[in-house]
C-alpha cells in the first residue's frame, strides 16, 4: 500500500541519515582524541619550564592551557551527549582529566609565583597603613606551605619545577622576616603619639602618613628595633581594646531605654523596667572602674573619666527620679481630694509644684525614652532633687496632719 511504500521509504532515509551522523560523529571524535593527545604534549612541554625571568610569559601559556583543558572537558561532555542520543556506548575521556589533575600543581605553582611578585611589591612600595596584616601573614604562609609541598613533590620527576619552587620558598622566607613589622605596626591601633613615641625610642627618622611605605621602614633599619617595635604596639594593643570596650559600652547605652506606661487614670507616667537598666549601670561602672586603674589607660584617660561621670550621673538621677516616682504615686490620689486641699493648702502648692516638674519629665520620656537622652536633658537632676526635698517635707507634714487626726478621731 501508499503508506507502507512511504513508511518504508522514511525508515530507509533515518537509517541513512543515522549513518551519515554516525560517521560525522565517528570523525569529529577522531579529532578530537588528536587535539587530547596534542593536549596531553603540551602540558608535558609545560611541566619542563623553570625559567623565572619569563614568568609573564609561562603564566600566559598556563592560562591559555587551562582555558584549553576547559573546553576540552566540555567537548568531551557533549561527545558522551550526542553517543547517549544515538544509543552508542558512551568513550570514556578521563584522559583529559587526568590531564587536568596532572597539569593542576604546575599551574598553581606559576600563579603563586606571579601573584606573590605582584603582592610583594604592593605591599612594600603601597601605603604602609593601608596594610591588612593578617591577610598578609595567610597569604605568605600559605605560599610557604605550598613551596615546600612543590619542592618535594618535584624533585625527583620534575627538577627545573622544583627549582622554581625552591626560589619562591627563598623569596617568602626572606619576605616573611618584616611580618613582625607589619603584624606590629599595622594592626590599626598606633595613634600618632605611639609612632611618635616609637621613633623617639628607636632614634629613627619615622613620621606616620599616608605615603609610608614597609620598604621605607625597612630602609631605615626597622628590623633591628624589634623590640621596641613589639613594645610600642603591645600598649597600643591593649590601649585600643580598653578603647574599643569603652566604645562598646557606649553603643549598648545607645539601645537602653525605659519601658514608659500610662498611669491610671492621671494623664501621666510611670517608667519601669529599671531593674535591668539598674544592672546594666553596676556592670559597667565596675568595667569603666577596673579600666581607669589600667597602666594603659593613660592616653584615653580623660575620655573613660567622663564616661564615668556620665554613668554616675545617670545612677543618680535613676535614684532621684524612682523616689519622685514613689512618693508621687502615694501622694497624687490624697492631694486630688478638695478636703486635703483645704486642709493642708501649703502642701497642696508644694505638691502641684512637683507635680508640673514629673508631668513635664515623663511626657519627655514618653517621646523619647532612651536613657542617655533622659541623661542629657539639662536641669532634670536638679530638678528630681528639689522634687524630693519638696517631697519629703509634703510626706511629713502630711504624717503629723494623720497623726493629730487620729487623736481627735481613733477610728480615723
Amino acid at each position: 500500500t501508499k503508506l507502507a511504500m512511504a513508511t518504508e521509504e522514511s525508515l530507509y532515509f533515518l537509517d541513512q541519515e543515522r549513518e551519515r551522523m554516525t560517521a560525522v560523529l565517528e570523525g569529529e571524535r577522531a579529532e578530537f582524541e588528536k587535539h587530547v593527545q596534542a593536549l596531553e604534549e603540551r602540558v608535558k612541554d609545560f611541566k619542563a619550564f623553570e625559567n623565572i625571568d619569563e614568568v609573564i610569559k609561562v603564566v600566559d601559556i598556563a592560562t591559555a592551557l587551562e582555558g584549553a583543558i576547559h573546553d576540552a572537558m566540555e567537548q568531551a561532555s557533549d561527545f558522551n551527549r550526542r553517543e547517549q542520543l544515538f544509543g552508542f556506548p558512551r568513550t570514556n575521556f578521563d584522559g583529559i582529566e587526568e590531564i587536568k589533575d596532572s597539569f593542576e600543581p604546575f599551574l598553581r605553582l606559576w600563579n603563586g609565583l606571579n601573584d606573590f611578585a605582584g603582592s610583594r611589591s604592593v605591599w612594600l612600595t603601597g601605603s604602609f597603613i593601608d596594610l591588612e596584616a593578617r591577610t598578609v601573614e595567610d597569604r605568605v604562609n600559605d605560599w610557604l606551605m605550598l613551596t615546600k609541598k612543590f619542592v618535594r613533590d618535584f624533585e625527583e620527576a620534575y627538577p627545573g619545577p622544583s627549582r622554581v619552587a625552591s626560589h619562591l620558598n627563598a623569596q617568602t622566607t626572606e619576605f616573611r622576616k618584616s611580618l613582625p613589622v607589619i603584624s606590629n605596626l599595622a594592626s590599626g591601633a598606633l595613634k600618632s603619639y605611639h609612632w611618635a613615641d616609637l621613633a623617639t625610642r628607636t632614634g629613627k627618622d619615622i613620621v606616620l602618613s599616608e605615603t609610608l611605605t614597609l620598604q621605607e621602614l625597612l630602609d631605615l633599619g626597622i628590623l633591628d628595633d624589634l623590640e621596641v617595635v613589639e613594645e610600642v604596639a603591645t600598649v597600643a594593643v591593649k590601649e585600643h581594646n580598653l578603647d574599643k570596650a569603652l566604645d562598646a559600652m557606649v553603643e549598648e547605652w545607645r539601645e537602653a531605654r525605659f519601658e514608659v506606661k500610662a498611669y491610671k487614670e492621671t494623664g501621666t507616667y510611670v517608667i519601669g523596667g529599671t531593674d535591668d537598666i539598674m544592672t546594666l549601670l553596676d556592670d559597667h561602672l565596675v568595667k569603666t572602674q577596673s579600666m581607669l586603674g589600667s597602666p594603659y589607660i593613660v592616653n584615653i584617660k580623660t575620655k573613660c573619666k567622663d564616661w564615668e561621670r556620665k554613668l554616675v550621673h545617670v545612677q543618680n538621677l535613676l535614684d532621684e527620679w524612682l523616689r519622685v516616682q514613689r512618693t508621687w504615686m502615694y501622694l497624687a490620689p490624697i492631694f486630688s481630694s478638695d478636703d486635703i486641699k483645704r486642709q493642708m493648702p501649703a502642701e497642696s502648692r508644694r505638691f502641684d509644684k512637683v507635680d508640673v516638674v514629673y508631668r513635664k519629665a515623663l511626657a519627655a520620656a514618653a517621646e523619647d525614652d532612651r536613657v542617655l537622652s533622659a541623661a542629657g536633658r539639662e536641669g532634670l537632676l536638679p530638678g528630681f532633687r528639689k522634687s524630693n526635698e519638696a517631697l519629703d517635707h509634703i510626706t511629713k507634714h502630711l504624717a503629723d496632719y494623720l497623726e493629730v487626726k487620729r487623736l481627735y478621731f481613733p477610728r480615723f
